[in-house]
C-alpha cells in the first residue's frame, strides 16, 4: 500500500493530509501476498523435488536384465556412510569382484608389478606387508582398445580418511545401481574405471600422514635432486 503525501488548498502553509491509494492485486489478491504464496509454492516445489530424487534412484523404470549378476534387489531408498578402515575397503573391494565378475578386476600394485610391501598391516586377523589394492570397473563385452580411461586415487596421505572411503563407495555405486541409475549403467559401459583407494596403504591403515617418514605426495621427481624422490616407491 502507497502512502502520498499532498497539501489541502484550503490548508495552512505545512499542513499535509496523507492519502492512502489501494495496492495493486493480482488475481484478486494483494500484490505483496501473491509473492509471498507464490515463493512459498517454489520453495515447496524445490525441497520436494530433492525428496524424489533421494529417495527415487533414475533410471529406476530399467528393470532388471536376464542374465546380470547386477540389481537382483531393488536399491536402498537411504544409505550412511562411515569411514572405513584399511581391512574392510580390501573385504569391500574383493566382495564386488564376486558379485559382479563381468564388470570387476581386483588385484595389488604387488602382484601385478612386482613391488615390494611398505610396513604391516592387519587382514583376516593376521598381520601382513601393506599391499595396494586396485579395482577396475569396465563392462568387459563392449570393453574396446578405444575405451576411455579414467582413473581415481583416494588418498596419498594416510590421515586424509575421506578419500578412500568416497571412490570405494562410488565403486559399489557404480555396480550395486547399474540397472537402476542411468548415468551410472553409461559410466560401466562406456568407460575404464581404474580406483586405487589408498596409494600409501600403511599411512591409510595406521592413520598416519607419511609413508614409514616419507611424504609421498612431495615425493615426485620435480624441484628436488634425482637421488631425494621416489623414495616411497618399494623397490
Amino acid at each position: 500500500m502507497r502512502e502520498v503525501a499532498m497539501k489541502g488548498a484550503d490548508e495552512e502553509e505545512g499542513d499535509l493530509r496523507i492519502f492512502r491509494s489501494p495496492e495493486p492485486k493480482i488475481c484478486g489478491v494483494p500484490r505483496r501476498v501473491f509473492y509471498f504464496m507464490l515463493c512459498g509454492l517454489l520453495v515447496c516445489a524445490a525441497v520436494g523435488a530433492g525428496i524424489g530424487v533421494a529417495l527415487e534412484p533414475s533410471g529406476r523404470a530399467l528393470a532388471a536384465k536376464q542374465g546380470d549378476n547386477v540389481g537382483q534387489a531393488d536399491p536402498p531408498e537411504i544409505k550412511t556412510y562411515t569411514y572405513l578402515p584399511y581391512d574392510v575397503i580390501v573385504d569391500k573391494l574383493l566382495d564386488l569382484q564376486t558379485r559382479f565378475p563381468h564388470f570387476v578386476e581386483v588385484f595389488t600394485t604387488q602382484e601385478r608389478y612386482g613391488l615390494g610391501t611398505r610396513g604391516t598391516c592387519t587382514l583376516q586377523g593376521t598381520n601382513q606387508g601393506c599391499k595396494v589394492y586396485v579395482i577396475r570397473i569396465a563392462n568387459k563385452q563392449l570393453l574396446t582398445p578405444s575405451t576411455p580411461e579414467v582413473f581415481f586415487s583416494g588418498t596419498l596421505h594416510g590421515n586424509e580418511r575421506i578419500g578412500p572411503t568416497a571412490v570405494t563407495e562410488f565403486a559399489t555405486y557404480l555396480l550395486e545401481m547399474y540397472n537402476f541409475d542411468t548415468w551410472a549403467k553409461r559410466l560401466v559401459d562406456t568407460r575404464a574405471i581404474t580406483i586405487v583407494p589408498a596409494a600409501n596403504a600403511v599411512g591409510y591403515a595406521h592413520n598416519t600422514r607419511e609413508e614409514e617418514g616419507i611424504d609421498a605426495n612431495r615425493d615426485f621427481a620435480w624441484n628436488q635432486d634425482s637421488g631425494h624422490c621416489f623414495k616411497s616407491v618399494p623397490p
